[in-house]
């Protein structure tokens, strides 16, 4: 979940729980980032960060689902962001962008089950991620 501007601090963090929950699931991970509403984007030097951090663990990653919410202008430029950042790390991961945490768990189980042969449930990821966004606000 995404409330604030990423930082490198953040990014460090991120990627040391990519690598431990890597590690834990030879099997293959999916991601779903919750990118609230107004958050900034991150600025050149995070962005790099987060480049970097997607080439060291894109091989391990089946699908990476970011809910963008909002709409306009602001939920364009985090689109186009995340579609560049995808494209500039060369990911071999599916990538999906939505507006809603309905349509993220309706979309990441068949990717993920394709790259992990782990069943994901969409009702009960749907819960999971609607319980996340409430400890946000």
């Amino acid at each position: 979940m995404w409330t604030v501007q990423g930082t490198l601090a953040l990014v460090d963090t991120l990627d040391r729980l990519s690598a431990a929950f890597i590690g834990a699931h030879p099997e293959g991970v999916s991601a779903i980032h919750i990118i609230a509403r107004n958050a900034p984007l991150p600025d050149a030097e995070v962005r790099a960060k987060l480049q970097e951090v997607a080439r060291r663990h894109g091989k391990s990653v089946a699908c990476v689902c970011h809910v963008v919410e909002g709409s306009g202008f602001w939920a364009g430029a985090h689109q186009a962001f995340l579609s560049g950042l995808h494209w500039l790390t060369r990911g071999s991961f599916r990538l999906h962008i939505c507006s809603d945490i309905s349509a993220a768990a309706r979309w990441l189980p068949a990717p993920h089950g394709r790259g992990t042969n782990v069943v994901v449930g969409i009702a009960e990821l749907e819960e999971i991620l609607r319980s996340v966004r409430r400890l946000a606000d």
